[in-house]
Protein backbone atom coordinates (compact mmCIF):
# COMPACT_ATOMS: atom_id res chain seq x y z
CA UNK A 1 0.00 0.00 0.00
CA UNK A 2 2.82 1.84 1.13
CA UNK A 3 3.89 1.70 -2.75
CA UNK A 4 1.00 2.91 -4.14
CA UNK A 5 0.69 5.92 -1.56
CA UNK A 6 4.16 6.97 -2.97
CA UNK A 7 3.63 6.95 -6.89
CA UNK A 8 0.29 8.96 -5.91
CA UNK A 9 2.38 11.88 -4.18
CA UNK A 10 5.37 11.98 -7.16
CA UNK A 11 2.73 11.46 -10.16
CA UNK A 12 2.75 15.36 -11.19
CA UNK A 13 2.30 15.14 -14.56
CA UNK A 14 1.64 12.93 -17.09
CA UNK A 15 5.39 11.71 -17.37
CA UNK A 16 6.25 12.15 -13.67
CA UNK A 17 6.57 8.93 -11.94
CA UNK A 18 8.18 8.44 -8.77
CA UNK A 19 10.41 10.35 -7.14
CA UNK A 20 10.67 12.41 -10.63
CA UNK A 21 11.18 16.34 -10.88
CA UNK A 22 8.19 18.60 -12.18
CA UNK A 23 8.52 19.91 -15.88
CA UNK A 24 6.47 22.16 -18.10
CA UNK A 25 5.66 21.44 -21.74
CA UNK A 26 6.89 24.29 -22.78
CA UNK A 27 10.10 24.20 -22.06
CA UNK A 28 11.16 27.07 -24.34
CA UNK A 29 9.62 29.29 -22.57
CA UNK A 30 10.53 28.41 -19.11
CA UNK A 31 14.46 29.54 -19.45
CA UNK A 32 15.65 29.85 -15.64
CA UNK A 33 13.71 25.96 -15.10
CA UNK A 34 15.05 24.59 -18.60
CA UNK A 35 18.94 25.46 -17.87
CA UNK A 36 20.67 27.35 -15.23
CA UNK A 37 23.00 28.64 -18.15
CA UNK A 38 20.12 30.76 -19.64
CA UNK A 39 20.01 33.28 -16.88
CA UNK A 40 20.73 36.58 -18.46
CA UNK A 41 20.92 34.87 -21.75
CA UNK A 42 18.34 37.49 -24.01
CA UNK A 43 18.83 40.13 -26.31
CA UNK A 44 17.57 42.72 -23.22
CA UNK A 45 18.72 43.65 -19.88
CA UNK A 46 15.61 42.07 -17.84
CA UNK A 47 13.50 39.34 -18.79
CA UNK A 48 10.43 38.15 -16.20
CA UNK A 49 8.49 34.86 -17.26
CA UNK A 50 5.74 33.17 -15.61
CA UNK A 51 3.71 29.57 -16.11
CA UNK A 52 1.38 27.59 -14.98
CA UNK A 53 0.29 23.84 -15.99
CA UNK A 54 -3.69 22.22 -14.97
CA UNK A 55 -3.66 18.76 -15.27
CA UNK A 56 -5.93 15.78 -15.30
CA UNK A 57 -9.05 17.95 -14.42
CA UNK A 58 -10.71 15.58 -16.02
CA UNK A 59 -9.53 12.97 -13.57
CA UNK A 60 -9.24 13.93 -10.35
CA UNK A 61 -11.52 16.83 -8.14
CA UNK A 62 -7.99 17.63 -6.93
CA UNK A 63 -6.27 18.66 -10.68
CA UNK A 64 -2.47 19.09 -10.66
CA UNK A 65 -1.48 22.33 -10.54
CA UNK A 66 2.21 23.97 -11.36
CA UNK A 67 2.94 27.63 -11.02
CA UNK A 68 6.44 29.07 -11.63
CA UNK A 69 7.99 32.33 -11.89
CA UNK A 70 11.12 33.56 -12.56
CA UNK A 71 13.54 36.92 -13.26
CA UNK A 72 16.64 37.20 -14.38
CA UNK A 73 18.74 39.93 -16.21
CA UNK A 74 22.05 40.77 -17.73
CA UNK A 75 24.16 43.66 -17.13
CA UNK A 76 23.21 44.63 -13.82
CA UNK A 77 25.04 46.94 -12.01
CA UNK A 78 27.95 46.15 -9.69
CA UNK A 79 27.70 42.67 -11.21
CA UNK A 80 29.76 42.89 -14.13
CA UNK A 81 29.78 39.93 -16.42
CA UNK A 82 28.06 37.93 -13.72
CA UNK A 83 24.21 37.77 -14.91
CA UNK A 84 21.91 36.52 -11.99
CA UNK A 85 18.27 35.18 -11.73
CA UNK A 86 15.96 33.91 -9.53
CA UNK A 87 13.02 31.31 -10.15
CA UNK A 88 10.28 30.36 -7.54
CA UNK A 89 8.10 27.19 -8.37
CA UNK A 90 5.02 25.88 -6.57
CA UNK A 91 3.37 22.18 -7.15
CA UNK A 92 0.17 21.07 -5.67
CA UNK A 93 -0.83 17.13 -6.79
CA UNK A 94 -3.94 14.67 -6.01
CA UNK A 95 -5.77 14.16 -2.62
CA UNK A 96 -3.52 14.15 -0.70
CA UNK A 97 -2.21 17.76 -1.43
CA UNK A 98 0.99 16.49 -2.17
CA UNK A 99 2.62 20.24 -1.93
CA UNK A 100 6.14 21.11 -3.30
CA UNK A 101 7.63 24.69 -3.10
CA UNK A 102 11.10 25.35 -4.64
CA UNK A 103 13.10 28.75 -5.17
CA UNK A 104 16.14 28.60 -6.87
CA UNK A 105 19.44 31.51 -7.21
CA UNK A 106 20.70 31.14 -10.81
CA UNK A 107 24.07 32.68 -11.78
CA UNK A 108 25.72 32.30 -15.54
CA UNK A 109 29.24 33.47 -16.75
CA UNK A 110 29.89 34.41 -20.41
CA UNK A 111 32.74 31.49 -21.00
CA UNK A 112 33.22 31.86 -25.17
CA UNK A 113 32.31 34.22 -27.59
CA UNK A 114 33.00 34.53 -31.38
CA UNK A 115 35.31 38.04 -32.74
CA UNK A 116 32.08 38.80 -34.28
CA UNK A 117 29.94 38.39 -31.50
CA UNK A 118 27.56 35.65 -33.42
CA UNK A 119 28.32 32.68 -31.28
CA UNK A 120 28.12 32.41 -27.17
CA UNK A 121 28.06 29.93 -25.00
CA UNK A 122 27.18 30.67 -21.38
CA UNK A 123 27.77 28.52 -18.40
CA UNK A 124 25.64 28.71 -15.15
CA UNK A 125 24.87 27.31 -11.49
CA UNK A 126 21.65 26.87 -9.46
CA UNK A 127 21.57 26.49 -5.84
CA UNK A 128 17.94 26.17 -4.40
CA UNK A 129 15.84 25.42 -1.62
CA UNK A 130 12.90 22.64 -1.91
CA UNK A 131 10.22 21.76 0.93
CA UNK A 132 7.48 19.07 0.50
CA UNK A 133 4.46 17.71 2.58
CA UNK A 134 1.76 16.20 2.03
CA UNK A 135 -1.41 15.81 4.12
CA UNK A 136 -3.57 12.28 5.19
CA UNK A 137 -6.88 13.95 5.64
CA UNK A 138 -8.59 13.06 1.93
CA UNK A 139 -6.67 9.49 1.82
CA UNK A 140 -8.46 6.63 2.05
CA UNK A 141 -6.29 2.68 2.49
CA UNK A 142 -7.09 -0.88 1.78
CA UNK A 143 -7.26 -1.46 5.18
CA UNK A 144 -10.27 0.47 6.05
CA UNK A 145 -12.47 -1.14 3.80
CA UNK A 146 -14.37 -4.00 6.08
CA UNK A 147 -15.08 -6.25 3.19
CA UNK A 148 -18.81 -5.23 2.76
CA UNK A 149 -18.09 -1.14 2.74
CA UNK A 150 -15.63 1.76 3.46
CA UNK A 151 -15.77 2.63 7.10
CA UNK A 152 -12.99 5.43 7.80
CA UNK A 153 -13.24 4.88 11.72
CA UNK A 154 -10.97 1.63 10.85
CA UNK A 155 -7.31 2.12 11.38
CA UNK A 156 -5.15 2.57 7.79
CA UNK A 157 -2.28 0.70 9.72
CA UNK A 158 0.09 2.92 7.66
CA UNK A 159 3.06 4.89 9.50
CA UNK A 160 5.06 7.97 8.42
CA UNK A 161 7.40 9.36 10.33
CA UNK A 162 7.05 13.06 9.20
CA UNK A 163 4.91 14.47 6.46
CA UNK A 164 6.75 17.31 5.57
CA UNK A 165 10.99 17.73 4.68
CA UNK A 166 13.25 19.97 3.02
CA UNK A 167 16.70 19.66 1.17
CA UNK A 168 19.39 22.00 -0.62
CA UNK A 169 20.10 21.50 -4.23
CA UNK A 170 22.60 22.07 -7.16
CA UNK A 171 22.34 22.30 -10.58
CA UNK A 172 24.49 23.60 -13.17
CA UNK A 173 24.53 24.04 -17.47
CA UNK A 174 26.28 25.35 -20.61
CA UNK A 175 24.23 27.21 -23.00
CA UNK A 176 24.61 28.17 -26.81
CA UNK A 177 23.00 31.12 -28.93
CA UNK A 178 23.96 31.73 -32.52
CA UNK A 179 23.75 32.91 -36.15
CA UNK A 180 24.82 29.87 -38.76
CA UNK A 181 23.63 32.26 -41.27
CA UNK A 182 21.67 34.84 -42.04
CA UNK A 183 18.19 32.82 -42.22
CA UNK A 184 19.55 30.27 -39.12
CA UNK A 185 19.21 30.67 -36.03
CA UNK A 186 20.14 28.37 -33.23
CA UNK A 187 20.16 27.91 -29.20
CA UNK A 188 20.71 25.08 -27.32
CA UNK A 189 22.14 23.56 -24.16
CA UNK A 190 22.55 20.43 -21.55
CA UNK A 191 22.10 20.94 -17.92
CA UNK A 192 22.08 18.95 -15.02
CA UNK A 193 19.81 18.77 -12.04
CA UNK A 194 19.84 17.14 -8.72
CA UNK A 195 23.41 17.32 -8.35
CA UNK A 196 23.48 16.72 -4.25
CA UNK A 197 21.39 13.51 -4.82
CA UNK A 198 18.99 14.72 -1.98
CA UNK A 199 16.59 12.43 0.49
CA UNK A 200 12.95 12.39 -0.30
CA UNK A 201 11.49 10.33 2.23
CA UNK A 202 9.01 10.39 4.68
CA UNK A 203 9.49 7.31 6.43
CA UNK A 204 12.72 4.82 7.25
CA UNK A 205 13.08 3.97 3.34
CA UNK A 206 15.82 5.66 2.41
CA UNK A 207 14.53 7.38 -1.52
CA UNK A 208 17.51 9.19 -3.46
CA UNK A 209 15.94 12.04 -6.00
CA UNK A 210 17.80 11.13 -9.12
CA UNK A 211 19.74 13.12 -11.39
CA UNK A 212 18.02 14.59 -14.08
CA UNK A 213 19.69 15.35 -17.61
CA UNK A 214 18.38 17.43 -20.03
CA UNK A 215 19.05 18.50 -23.55
CA UNK A 216 17.44 20.65 -25.55
CA UNK A 217 17.90 22.75 -28.54
CA UNK A 218 15.77 25.38 -30.42
CA UNK A 219 16.23 26.82 -34.18
CA UNK A 220 14.44 29.48 -36.27
CA UNK A 221 14.64 29.70 -40.16
CA UNK A 222 13.41 32.37 -41.60
CA UNK A 223 11.50 31.35 -45.20
CA UNK A 224 11.00 35.24 -45.73
CA UNK A 225 10.46 38.55 -44.10
CA UNK A 226 7.04 37.42 -42.92
CA UNK A 227 7.26 33.34 -42.20
CA UNK A 228 9.37 31.69 -39.88
CA UNK A 229 9.96 27.91 -39.08
CA UNK A 230 10.89 27.08 -35.76
CA UNK A 231 11.92 23.28 -34.45
CA UNK A 232 12.41 22.13 -31.02
CA UNK A 233 13.81 18.75 -29.16
CA UNK A 234 14.09 18.23 -25.74
CA UNK A 235 15.78 15.34 -24.37
CA UNK A 236 15.37 14.33 -20.55
CA UNK A 237 16.99 11.39 -18.33
CA UNK A 238 15.95 10.63 -14.91
CA UNK A 239 16.91 7.59 -13.17
CA UNK A 240 15.24 4.80 -15.19
CA UNK A 241 12.79 7.35 -17.01
CA UNK A 242 13.26 8.91 -20.20
CA UNK A 243 11.42 11.98 -22.11
CA UNK A 244 11.68 13.22 -25.15
CA UNK A 245 9.53 15.77 -27.14
CA UNK A 246 9.77 17.22 -30.63
CA UNK A 247 7.89 19.45 -32.96
CA UNK A 248 7.78 22.40 -34.61
CA UNK A 249 5.99 25.93 -34.67
CA UNK A 250 5.13 28.42 -37.68
CA UNK A 251 5.52 32.41 -37.06
CA UNK A 252 4.22 35.29 -39.14
CA UNK A 253 5.03 38.70 -38.31
CA UNK A 254 1.99 40.73 -38.58
CA UNK A 255 3.83 44.46 -38.24
CA UNK A 256 7.69 45.00 -37.80
CA UNK A 257 7.58 48.97 -38.17
CA UNK A 258 8.62 52.47 -36.19
CA UNK A 259 8.98 50.67 -33.26
CA UNK A 260 5.81 48.19 -32.98
CA UNK A 261 6.15 44.09 -33.16
CA UNK A 262 3.49 42.27 -33.28
CA UNK A 263 3.69 38.11 -34.58
CA UNK A 264 1.60 35.02 -34.40
CA UNK A 265 2.63 31.07 -33.67
CA UNK A 266 1.18 28.27 -34.09
CA UNK A 267 2.55 24.59 -33.54
CA UNK A 268 2.18 21.40 -32.78
CA UNK A 269 4.49 19.14 -30.54
CA UNK A 270 4.70 14.79 -29.68
CA UNK A 271 5.67 13.79 -26.01
CA UNK A 272 6.74 10.17 -26.90
CA UNK A 273 4.21 7.19 -25.78
CA UNK A 274 2.53 10.06 -24.03
CA UNK A 275 1.03 12.98 -25.55
CA UNK A 276 0.89 15.70 -28.28
CA UNK A 277 -0.25 18.96 -27.88
CA UNK A 278 -1.11 22.13 -29.56
CA UNK A 279 0.74 25.53 -29.08
CA UNK A 280 -0.98 28.97 -30.14
CA UNK A 281 1.50 32.46 -29.12
CA UNK A 282 1.64 35.82 -29.76
CA UNK A 283 4.35 38.80 -29.50
CA UNK A 284 3.62 42.40 -28.90
CA UNK A 285 6.86 44.12 -28.67
CA UNK A 286 8.80 42.85 -25.61
CA UNK A 287 6.40 40.66 -24.26
CA UNK A 288 5.59 37.28 -25.58
CA UNK A 289 2.23 34.81 -24.61
CA UNK A 290 1.30 31.53 -25.42
CA UNK A 291 -0.56 28.81 -24.36
CA UNK A 292 -0.72 24.88 -24.93
CA UNK A 293 -2.88 22.29 -24.14
CA UNK A 294 -1.85 18.06 -24.06
CA UNK A 295 -4.11 15.39 -25.38
CA UNK A 296 -3.27 12.22 -22.73
CA UNK A 297 -2.12 9.51 -25.16
CA UNK A 298 -0.57 7.41 -22.87
CA UNK A 299 -2.56 4.20 -21.16
CA UNK A 300 -4.38 6.63 -18.95
CA UNK A 301 -6.13 7.31 -21.78
CA UNK A 302 -9.15 5.23 -21.11
CA UNK A 303 -9.88 7.47 -17.69
CA UNK A 304 -8.97 11.04 -19.22
CA UNK A 305 -11.08 10.40 -22.67
CA UNK A 306 -7.83 11.76 -24.31
CA UNK A 307 -7.92 15.22 -22.26
CA UNK A 308 -4.47 16.42 -20.58
CA UNK A 309 -4.16 19.91 -19.36
CA UNK A 310 -3.89 23.41 -20.46
CA UNK A 311 -0.85 25.40 -19.79
CA UNK A 312 -0.02 29.09 -20.33
CA UNK A 313 2.99 31.03 -20.06
CA UNK A 314 3.66 34.80 -20.45
CA UNK A 315 7.47 36.65 -20.49
CA UNK A 316 8.33 39.94 -20.60
CA UNK A 317 12.07 41.38 -21.29
CA UNK A 318 13.02 44.89 -21.07
CA UNK A 319 15.78 47.32 -21.13
CA UNK A 320 15.49 50.28 -18.51
CA UNK A 321 15.86 53.59 -20.14
CA UNK A 322 18.82 55.70 -18.92
CA UNK A 323 18.47 59.32 -19.04
CA UNK A 324 22.12 60.95 -19.85
CA UNK A 325 22.58 64.65 -18.41
CA UNK A 326 24.71 65.84 -21.85
CA UNK A 327 26.16 69.07 -21.23
CA UNK A 328 25.68 71.86 -23.62
CA UNK A 329 28.37 74.73 -23.98
CA UNK A 330 26.88 78.32 -24.23
CA UNK A 331 26.69 79.88 -27.10
CA UNK A 332 28.99 83.42 -27.42
CA UNK A 333 26.73 86.40 -27.62
CA UNK A 334 28.34 86.84 -31.15
CA UNK A 335 26.34 83.71 -32.16
CA UNK A 336 23.00 84.60 -31.16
Amino acid sequence: MRKVLYIAFFCTTSFNLVAQDIHFSQFFNTPIQTNPGNTGFHDEQYRFAANQRVQYRSISGNPYNTFAISADGNNIPKLGKLNAGVDFLHDITGDSHYRTIAANLNLAYSIWESADTSHKVQAGLGIGFTQQRFSLDDLTWNNQYNGISYDPNLPSNENFTRQKLAYMNLSAGLSYQGNLSPEWWLEGGLAAFNLLGPQQNFDALKSNLERRFHLFGRAQYQINPLWYLQPAISLMHQGPYNEIISGASVKYVLKDDRGIYTALYGGTYYRLKDAGYLKFGADYNQWHAAISYDFNLSNLKPASSYRGGWEIAVIYKFTPFVYKDIPHKVCPSYMK
